[in-house]
């Protein structure tokens, strides 16, 4: 059973219960002890213990990809996509999540490591760091189209790196 791990920005018990109620996967809430350290410290405690981060701070990327190793346990970002104007609550996020799941039903099977997956209402971005530290894109999808095996073949790959 792959466990995950929240960050700080989604700390939501009622994502963690709804998660034990499927009972498909473990979710850990934030560490109480960590509330309030900085990103980089935060990915320097969280991404060692294996377990796929899953968060809404988007800029994790932006302002501290430096900080995310090219071999880390995989990261799921959850945002609004472009044409969304309302903020991203909880309720959102599991409406992504649920939609997400819905159709790529080996989420729970799959390895996320190495890889950075953006979910949003229309779309899901996989990503994965190189070598020389470069935020390089590996796939686009909308679920418009047939995406699940093109997904699980780009998760393997980075997963094998």
């Amino acid at each position: 059973m792959t466990t995950f791990q929240l960050d700080e920005c989604l700390n939501s018990k009622k994502l963690v219960e709804g998660c034990a109620q499927e009972g498909l996967c473990q979710v850990f809430r934030f560490p109480a002890n960590m509330k309030g350290l900085k990103d980089p410290e935060m990915l320097h405690q969280l991404l060692p213990k294996g377990n796929p981060l899953i968060t809404t701070d988007f800029a994790l990327l932006d302002e501290h990809l430096e900080f995310i190793p090219e071999y880390h346990p995989g990261i799921i970002m959850i945002t609004n996509s472009e044409s969304v104007l309302q903020t991203l609550t909880i309720k959102r996020v599991q409406t992504i999540l649920r939609k997400f799941k819905t159709q790529f039903s080996q989420w729970h099977q799959v390895s996320w490591q190495n890889s950075i997956v953006c979910l949003t209402q229309d779309s899901i971005k996989v990503l994965h760091i190189d070598e020389a530290s470069n935020l390089k894109e590996d796939g686009y999808f909308t679920y418009h189209s047939r995406w699940d095996k093109a997904l699980e073949e780009i998760l393997g790959q980075n997963a094998n790196k």
